[in-house]
């Protein structure tokens, strides 16, 4: 290796983000209390495409391990539309990826996955004008979840090609806004469900074009709200354990895009 590349790598690595490798350290521990999550407790299938994104971000073996046990729980769900997350090969007929009506006016929302299984499939199914009419307007709800899925399906559908960015980048800016002014810039949560939407609305910012200014100290706050068995989340009386396996997984997705962010 030549002198100039040594020198190269050096400056790289001393000058790269303290916050980044302690988020990649901090989701080592959090894999490694997913991995031994109870085989009593209940599991939804968000945690097989949550896990298989984090793997495609860090390689560690408990990482491995947490997926596997979690996709053997759910093995029943091989037809399940996410999984072309981590099976590109997996295909849907369009009837199926498309087998809803995009509400508008006062209709009430519909599951939020919805919109994101059309912007997986989109290359190959189509995307609709009426889901980004859906998704830049009834389906908003002041920065919550339905806001943040609604940007990650937009983001999805722009990058498959499946929307021209003329067509969409106005409302993705406006989605981004409304998640950033949602996140707290001194974040103090009274449950677990307020880590799990903070880590979701920094996750949504930073697939869909970074954190802004004001939401940028996010992955810190969230490093120092992990607890000392690597996982996320508040003891509130009435809470469900699934929420405290998401809350764990949003964070560590939150830490390892936020530590890929140049």
């Amino acid at each position: 290796m030549s002198g100039s590349v040594v020198l190269w790598l050096s400056l790289l690595l001393s000058t790269a983000p303290r916050a980044s490798l302690a988020g990649e350290m901090a989701v080592v521990r959090a894999a490694e209390w997913m991995a031994v999550y109870a085989e009593d407790q209940p599991l939804n299938f968000d945690a097989v495409i949550v896990l298989a994104l984090l793997r495609q971000r860090l390689d560690a073996p408990s990482l491995d391990v947490a997926f596997a046990r979690a996709n053997a729980r759910l093995d029943r769900d091989h037809g399940h539309p996410l999984r072309r997350f981590f099976e590109p090969q997996f295909r849907l007929p369009p009837q199926l990826s498309r087998a809803w009506e995009p509400p508008s006016g006062a209709a009430a929302r519909v599951n939020p996955d919805r919109v994101v299984t059309e912007a997986l499939h989109c290359a190959d199914n189509g995307w609709r004008l009426g889901t980004t009419a859906y998704v830049c307007g009834p389906m908003r709800d002041d920065g919550g979840y339905y806001t943040a899925h609604g940007l990650w399906a937009l983001t999805l559908a722009r990058a498959a090609g499946c929307v021209a960015p003329a067509e969409v980048d106005s409302c993705i800016s406006d989605l981004r806004l409304e998640l950033a002014r949602a996140q707290p810039v001194l974040f103090v949560p009274w449950g677990t469900l307020d880590i799990d939407l903070f880590a979701e609305r920094a996750v949504m910012l930073l697939v869909s074009g970074g954190l802004p200014p004001s939401a940028r100290d996010g992955p810190a706050q969230l490093l120092g709200l992990q607890n000392p068995d690597g996982s996320w989340g508040v003891a509130a009386e009435g809470e469900p354990p699934y929420l405290r396996f998401h809350a764990t997984m949003m964070a560590s997705w939150a830490l390892l895009a936020d530590a890929a962010t140049p």
